[in-house]
């Protein structure tokens, strides 16, 4: 389900100058399965930078990096959620383009209509798989959201707790949305169903969570899926970014078809 795929920058001494990582992921694309990678984690000590072209360590060993991965997996989909001035060194150094400025949204919160409810869920159950294959459809371009997935991410993480809620529109299952509680806000780090109906859901487990004296809620959707939702919208410092050096989807595709949520940020 999960995999990493590292790469460091050591000396003859076995002493380490730099670390680039990848998270390996199962994806779609339309009806194909492919890898997804999300480039996180590079690093270079701060002793050995500055130099220009091929004597600058960050160029060489990301170069090397997304070689050997476009080698190891060449119809992945490659891409990563860099802060503005990581992302403008990578993009300088030909690797990057920007996809989108992320955004947070805080949610407005409407009284759902009575057809629709909100019940509180185990975060893995076998009704998981059914859904994704159901919606899998809706999203060009995503990571698997099935049943493996939300427990290795959600159920299985030793750092964070996460709660899911499930979505009955007049009383047919309509989706799940994952969150999590914070002192100032609560995160809506994942969610699935029809994108079509994503103002409607969100907006009423925003007012469910606040029935229930939880923080506002917040999301971060591609831009195209955010626009359409009711709340509050300020702009991050993440640039959502596809990695173009040895792969092929075109930006202007992984604009129209990604599909990223909260969680997708903090998934290393």
């Amino acid at each position: 389900q999960a995999g990493a795929v590292p790469i460091l920058a050591v000396d003859d001494a076995g002493r380490t100058y730099g670390h680039a990582g990848a998270v390996y992921l199962q994806g779609c694309s339309g009806q194909r399965r492919i890898p997804f990678l999300q480039i996180c984690d590079i690093m270079v000590d701060p002793a050995v930078r500055g130099h220009l072209g091929d004597k600058n360590l960050y160029t060489r060993m990301i170069r090397r990096f997304f070689d050997r991965l476009a080698s190891d997996f060449p119809d992945a989909f490659a891409y990563g959620f860099p802060g503005t001035r990581p992302f403008k060194l990578g993009k300088y150094a030909g690797f990057y383009e920007c996809i989108e400025q992320a955004h947070e949204i805080t949610l407005a919160t409407r009284r759902p209509a009575p057809w629709l409810l909100v019940r509180p869920a185990p975060l893995v159950d076998p009704n998981l798989d059914r859904l994704w294959s159901l919606f899998k459809g809706h999203l060009s371009l995503s990571l698997d959201r099935n049943r493996d997935y939300l427990a290795w991410r959600y159920q299985d993480n030793p750092n964070c707790e996460y709660r899911r809620v499930d979505l009955f529109h007049w009383r047919r299952h309509a989706g799940w949305v994952v969150f999590r509680p914070l002192a100032a806000k609560t995160l809506i780090v994942d969610l699935l169903c029809q994108p079509q109906h994503f103002p409607l859901y969100l907006s009423a487990v925003a007012h469910w969570l606040e029935s229930r004296g939880e923080p506002p809620a917040v999301v971060w959707l591609p831009g195209r899926l955010g626009t359409k939702v009711s709340g509050t919208s300020t702009e991050t410092d993440v640039v959502t970014t596809n990695v173009v050096r040895g792969f092929r989807t075109p930006t202007s595709e992984a604009w129209d078809k990604l599909y990223y949520t909260t969680g997708d940020m903090d998934i290393f």
